[in-house]
């Protein structure tokens, strides 16, 4: 058997003990180097929530106020003193002041439509007159499906804040006892804006 000399048993120690003491002063920084990283990810993390929920809010905030401000305007409509005058002497109106009277109301649907980018049509349907007047469809005859449609939806009880009928969103409102009726359309993407301040919502709640 041979027999390892002593001045290479001591070095190997040494040696040893070299490692041993490397290693134990890697382990803390390692550890922290984990730590760190994963205490990044959570605040990258927590800060990339709160940044979508603030853009979420302000975003929601907008939407509102795009929807109070056509509120506003249709509102508006219901009083204008044109078609005030339709509803009230539609039927004593000779055919020319009908004619005129249509007009300004069309003229006043046509600003309305380019008020916000979220309406793609704004009507009216004038009871005594059997009218639907439409910036789309133009002076209709009534009963139409225009018509027909819009009174499907107002049977819907309570009265919600606005009214779908498949991927269409519509703000309707009624004037003198149901005289005067006030359908809106709002555009697809008014949906799909609010389906994704939704969708950030939750995803930031979970």
């Amino acid at each position: 058997m041979k027999l390892q000399a002593p001045g290479k048993a001591s070095k190997w120690f040494v040696y040893q003990k070299i490692v041993i003491v490397f290693i134990l002063l890697l382990l803390p920084l390692i550890s922290m180097n984990i730590w760190l990283n994963y205490k990044g990810m959570s605040v990258t993390k927590e800060s990339l929530l709160n940044s979508a929920t603030a853009g979420a809010s302000f975003y929601s905030k907008q939407l509102d106020k795009e929807m109070y401000f056509i509120r506003n305007l249709q509102l508006q409509l219901l009083n204008d003193k044109d078609l005030q005058k339709l509803s009230f002497r539609g039927s004593m109106l000779e055919d020319y002041g009908e004619v005129e009277l249509i007009d300004q109301v069309r003229d006043r649907l046509a600003t309305l439509m380019v008020s916000s980018e979220y309406i793609v049509n704004a009507g009216v349907y004038v009871k005594d007159i059997g009218k639907t007047i439409s910036t789309t469809t133009g002076v209709t005859n009534t009963p139409n499906k225009e018509m027909e449609l819009i009174s499907s939806m107002m049977t819907v009880m309570p009265k919600p804040s606005f009214y779908r009928s498949g991927d269409r969103i519509f703000l309707i409102e009624t004037e003198n006892n149901g005289g005067m009726w006030s359908p809106i359309q709002a555009a697809g993407g008014f949906k799909r804006n609010r389906q994704a301040v939704s969708g950030i919502r939750s995803i930031t709640r979970e």
